[in-house]
């Protein structure tokens, strides 16, 4: 589920070479350039900023904490990336990359044509990455970068298709960060129950998460028995039953995510929508097609009505964005791809109890790997 962006980065983005080591993102560089024709491109051009990083982060692990960056990664050699700001802020930022080749990013094209110059005997062919994150007038001026007749292609989806299927290091990201918001949903359940305002009760699960190492920890939560969800916009100093929340968390570059009714009361609502979530996880493999998956917990949360901030959605792939490709709902032709994670949801409502929750997989041939479950 989309969740508020938060203003400033703060949390410890630094690289880590014992969690990722240089050779994981080399293995990731030459594994997208095996799907990439020779003739196609001789280098990548990555963009990325503060809110959307995904494939800058997959291939060099620099997120821009502040502004945007960008990245020219060629089929061999050194990765250069282009910062914004200052030559001062080099050494703080030389901590959020394996790669040390840094320079200003002023203007994207002049950047290209200077790359190019620098690597004399390299085509001019190359092919983009991230460039949804640019803004129009930037976008148009990188494509001016280059001649009618070698105009670069735009390959985020096969750097996406990559992605999708998740390498051992990292699930052992992923599955970390399910324990984080394990213990997060915990302390939250706690507070709720105890009686505590929403405003405490939500900042003590932060607290727990950003303790145990999250980088990012992004709440909403519903002061209407969970018919919506909201940011946190002033102090609630007011305890509410039931509790529905919403919980994203940012491990090693990795997110997580779970819907969560905390409710120490009986809550028929509740319990239907926590077996259609059972039923869909046992329905969840490799091939499954979304559609199946639809109509499983249709059936099964009858008599009550879809919830309406979920509607038909079921979930959606997860890593490093909140919401990967591809987003499963009944119209959807998408199947289930083994070696994938997914976040899977379903909710319900009788117009006065409404309930939303979810659960994180990994997708087998034979069935799915729950990491982390709301039930």
């Amino acid at each position: 589920m989309l969740n508020m962006h938060s203003l400033l980065l703060v949390g410890p983005y630094d690289w880590d070479p014992e969690l990722m080591p240089r050779t994981e993102f080399d293995e990731r560089i030459r594994a997208f350039w095996a799907r990439i024709p020779e003739e196609v491109g001789s280098f990548a051009v990555i963009y990325g900023d503060s809110r959307y990083h995904a494939e800058l982060a997959y291939l060099t692990h620099f997120v821009p904490k502040v502004r945007s960056a960008m990245a020219i990664v060629p089929r061999t050699g050194e990765p250069l990336l282009l910062l914004p700001g200052s030559r001062n802020s080099f050494s703080s930022a030389q901590r959020l990359s394996c790669f040390k080749n840094l320079d200003l990013l002023t203007d994207p094209a002049r950047a290209v044509d200077q790359w190019v110059r620098d690597h004399p005997g390299t085509p001019k062919r190359a092919v983009l990455l991230g460039t949804a994150a640019m803004r129009p007038q930037q976008y148009q001026q990188l494509l001016g970068a280059f001649p009618d007749n070698a105009a670069p292609l735009e390959a985020s989806h096969t750097l996406h298709s990559l992605m999708r299927v998740k390498r051992p290091r990292e699930l052992a990201a992923i599955r970390r960060g399910c324990e984080i918001l394990s213990a997060a949903a915990g302390v939250l359940a706690e507070a709720q129950r105890s009686g505590a305002q929403v405003t405490a009760a939500v900042l003590e699960a932060e607290r727990a998460a950003n303790a145990m190492g999250a980088q990012d920890v992004r709440s909403l939560f519903s002061l209407d028995g969970g018919a919506s969800l909201r940011p946190f916009s002033t102090l609630i100093e007011r305890a509410v039953e039931p509790l529905q929340a919403s919980m994203a968390i940012l491990y090693a570059g990795y997110w997580v995510e779970g819907l969560m009714l905390c409710s120490a009361r009986p809550h028929a609502v509740r319990d239907r929508v926590a077996e259609a979530l059972r039923l869909m996880l046992a329905q969840a493999k490799a091939g499954a097609k979304a559609g199946d998956l639809a109509d499983t917990v249709a059936a099964a949360i009858r008599p009550y009505k879809p919830h309406p901030m979920l509607g038909a959605c079921l979930g959606n792939g997860i890593g490093m964005a909140i919401e990967e490709a591809p987003r499963l709902d009944a119209k959807s032709d998408a199947v289930l791809e083994g070696g994938a994670v997914y976040t899977l949801c379903a909710g319900g409502t009788d117009g006065r109890q409404h309930a939303m929750v979810s659960a994180m997989v990994l997708i087998g041939d034979s069935g799915a790997e729950v990491l982390w479950s709301a039930e």
